[in-house]
Formats: structure tokens, sequence, C-alpha cells
């Protein structure tokens, strides 16, 4: 459908840092094997894994087939149950990407927990914890890291000393037991950024990362097929083809008369449906007819839809009305949402379908 370099590509989704808001699209060449996918997590700088807490390249990949969701005007999106296991079919990683993955499917990154980092990260925590014990209770009197600051402080500033035949407020079991819990919640705090991605560093080892390339040139991210652009989840459709009713009609009052906003915009799909359909390898309960629509009249993704949502785009492509901006906005919007405005024939599919599922 596009091409690069002369050679055709073919557009996937790859859901990163397994966020169903960073469902990425890959603009990949055709004969490129689904192992070529794994460049992109060893030389992007960022990290794309869950947490620090797993390896920083996958251990392979798999194929969603969740149904998807099929949205009013005939587009496909993606669950964010997408990555769930009873969903994922792995993938060879000697194969040829075009033979294993459906233009427009998403990829899924299989992620190994790197067990020894979340040990050794933990212990460092504990070991910072026992450290500030109370020092009534501690087995290690007068090494807590808080309590040496304040001598040394107190040290380089003898104004701040307790005077002679006073007590400090401070060194008191209650005020030692509040700390120590400030201190608990602190740890707690830290691991949780660590654990949800919050803070997701390649490596904590900083002679390990300054060395990493940073400034990727442009034609650098188009060879990986990095293109930045994210898919967007239901929700956000929703918004965003509420917001384009809107304008189509002039204000809010108006769209609502016209009855539009009232419509369903959507429809998550079931087992058989959509993308699922792609676990059947017999071509015959996989051929479509002029309604997308399999033998036993269910809706499944297959070539000739593919084709027929990339028709918009295809027709703006040949006949060069608009700017080259225009047209990168135009792709843009392609590979977030497909479009707004699409052909009639999607949208026929849509109402088949929502019929079906009681809309």
């Amino acid at each position: 459908m596009l091409t690069r370099d002369g050679e055709p590509t073919m557009d996937i989704y790859m859901r990163m840092n397994a966020d169903s808001e960073k469902d990425y699209c890959l603009a990949i060449k055709r004969d490129a094997k689904v192992k070529d996918l794994l460049n992109i997590f060893t030389q992007l700088p960022i990290n794309l894994c869950p947490s620090y807490f797993y390896d920083t390249v996958p251990a392979g990949f798999a194929a969603s087939m969740h149904p998807g969701y099929l949205t009013s005007v005939g587009t496909m999106l993606f669950s964010e149950y997408a990555d769930e296991e009873k969903n994922l079919v792995n993938l060879d990683l000697e194969a040829d990407l075009k033979d294993v993955v459906h233009e427009g499917q998403l990829v899924v990154p299989v992620w190994q927990f790197h067990t020894s980092r979340y040990i050794r990260f933990v212990t460092i925590l504990l070991g910072w914890l026992y450290l500030d014990l109370p020092q009534h209770i501690t087995p290690t009197p007068g090494i807590a890291p808080s309590m040496l600051f304040v001598n040394t402080v107190q040290r380089m500033f003898p104004i701040l000393r307790d005077r002679e035949g006073t007590t400090d407020p401070f060194d008191t079991n209650i005020w030692r037991w509040g700390f120590f819990a400030m201190h608990c919640f602190k740890i707690i705090v830290i691991y949780l950024f660590f654990r949800v991605g919050v803070f997701n560093p390649k490596s904590l080892n900083i002679f390990k990362t300054r060395h990493k390339v940073t400034n990727l040139t442009k034609d650098d991210l188009l060879s990986l097929g990095w293109t930045a652009i994210r898919r967007l989840p239901a929700d956000d459709w929703h918004n965003t083809y509420r917001e384009y009713l809107i304008a189509k009609h002039g204000d809010v009052l108006k769209a609502h008369k016209a009855g539009d906003l009232e419509r369903n915009m959507g429809v998550y799909l079931d087992a058989g449906e959509g993308f699922d359909g792609l676990r059947e390898r017999d071509p015959s309960k996989r051929k479509v007819d002029s309604k997308f629509l399999n033998k036993d009249g269910k809706f499944i993704v297959s070539d000739a839809y593919t084709r027929t949502v990339f028709e918009p785009m295809a027709e703006a492509l040949q006949k060069r009305e608009l700017s080259d901006e225009q047209l990168l906005a135009r792709l843009h919007d392609y590979r977030r949402f497909g479009f707004l405005n699409g052909p009639q024939k999607l949208v026929e599919l849509y109402e088949h379908v929502a019929a079906k599922h009681g809309f």
C-alpha cells in the first residue's frame, strides 16, 4: 500500500510498555522478518518494556487475536484487553512478517521478568530501611544515614547543636517512630514508581548508558519503521468523533437535534469476528463476500476490508490535490484512527454488525 525507498511497507501496531494507550504504528517493509522488530528495542534510546524490572529487549512477539472494536465509520481499534494471554498467538522470529501478521494488526512484545534485577533493587531498599530503624531498637545503632547527616551538619554549624541542659524535642521515641513511618512511606513510593513504570530507565548504571546513541536521524527512525503515532483507544475515539460531529453541525445543539450525538459510535466484537477471524487458517472459512462477511455472516478482517479502509488515503495520494503538509496530516490521522467520514460500504458494514449486537 505505502512505500519507502521504492519498497512496499505494511502498517502494524505494537503495544509498548504494556500500555493500551501506547499502541504505536510501525511502517515495516513487507519483506521484513519478525526478528527485525527487535531492532526497535536495541536502537531506540527510550525504554519500551513495562517497567524497570523487565528485560529491555523482548524475548519474542505475539500477534493479538482479540476481536477488536469496530467504529461507526467502519475502522478497527484495539481493546485494552488485546494483550491478555488468551488473545495472543506467538510468532516465529524467523517467519516473514507479512505471512503471520495482517496489515493493521496489533503485535505484542513478550517480556521476560528480570528476577535478579528485582532482587537487587528490593534488597537495596530493605537495606536502606534497616539503616534507618529507630536507634533504640536497631541492632547496629549509630549508622543511620539520616542521623549521620544531622550530626555532620551540626558539626559544621555549631549553632544548630542542642544547648547544654536542654532536650532535643525530636530525640523522643514518638518522633523516631514517626520519622521511620515516613521513611517506610518513602520506600513504598519509590518501589511503586519503579514497579508500575512511572520511572522506567533502561539502566541505573550511568556508565552503561552514557555511550548509547541518543541522536537518531530521521532516516534511522524510518529504517526502524518508527512513526511515533499512537492508535487511539476507543474512549479517545469517542471524544475525537464527537468533536468532529459538533464541528460538522456548527454547535452542540445542532448536532444533538440531528441525533448524531445519541448514536452508538462503535461496538466491541465477539469471538470469531474482527481480528479473531485471523485464527482460522482454512481459506474457505476466511473468504468474505462484498460486505466483508464470511459464510457464517460474521465480519472478519480481510485483505478486501483492509484495501477498502485504505481507499480514502490512496485516493488522496493519487489525486495530489493536497499539499505535502496536508497529506502528512491525513496520513497521521489514518494511522491514528482511520478516518472520520469513510466509504459508505464500511458504514453499512458497521450498521450490519451493530444490528447483530443489538444496537
